[in-house]
């Protein structure tokens, strides 16, 4: 793209995996389906990019310091889809961006509005941090929809509070669980019988979905 396309008109990108097979036939562990840093670095090129989405189908390996080199690549971009695709979610690595790299989208895309993206929440950054990248400026972000995917947290109340300073006009957080689909059966109580993968990574998925609805409570 970067060799045929100009970086000043190209506004939209849009990336996904067609699933037209079971992703258990795909060869390879999941790990060489990623897309990290290096992969993504080609696209920097195109800084007028408004919006942004890229579904490939075992995520991406994106950590603190390619946030940042993200956010400062595309300043206008005001949706910015980053997540994988919907069948490959119990296969996700360890997550690596922090809220540190949450910060570069409130410091670098004052457009953003609305941004799909894993995070690692299980420890809040101070936001008293005086570090270069930390500082955020006094111009907000726009944004005003996160989603956070399959996102680890462990502390909503230092979460909300977190998020509240570096986007004022955030108002709905979700993640990749459908709660109206979900049915009070009795299904999370111990039957004695050994969980598989799936079920396992269901029940986190729920645990992890429900304390983030305590953090969208927060912000309203």
């Amino acid at each position: 793209m970067a060799d045929h396309l100009s970086p000043s008109t190209l506004h939209s990108v849009t990336i996904c995996h067609i699933n037209d097979r079971n992703p258990e036939m795909l060869s390879g562990p999941p790990m060489d389906y990623m897309v990290n840093g290096r992969v993504l670095a080609p696209l920097f090129c195109f800084a007028n990019l408004t919006r942004v989405n890229l579904c490939p189908p075992a995520g991406f390996d994106i950590d603190d310091a390619t946030a940042w080199n993200l956010a400062r690549a595309w300043p206008k971009v005001e949706s910015l889809v980053l997540q994988p695709n919907v069948d490959w979610r119990d296969r996700l690595p360890p997550i690596n961006m922090t809220l540190h790299g949450l910060r570069a989208f409130a410091e670098h895309c004052k457009r953003l509005q609305d941004l799909y993206i894993h995070v690692n929440a299980k420890e809040v950054p101070p936001l008293e941090d005086n570090s270069t990248d930390a500082q955020v400026s006094s111009d907000k972000c726009l944004l005003r929809y996160l989603n956070v995917g399959v996102s680890p947290i462990s502390d909503p109340p230092a979460v909300a509070g977190f998020l509240c300073v570096l986007f004022p006009d955030l108002f709905d957080i979700e993640t990749s669980v459908d709660a109206d689909g979900w049915e009070d059966d009795g299904s999370e109580e111990d039957d004695g019988s050994e969980e598989d993968d799936g079920s396992a990574f269901e029940r986190m998925e729920r645990s992890h979905h429900l304390t983030w609805i305590e953090v969208n409570k927060r912000l309203m």
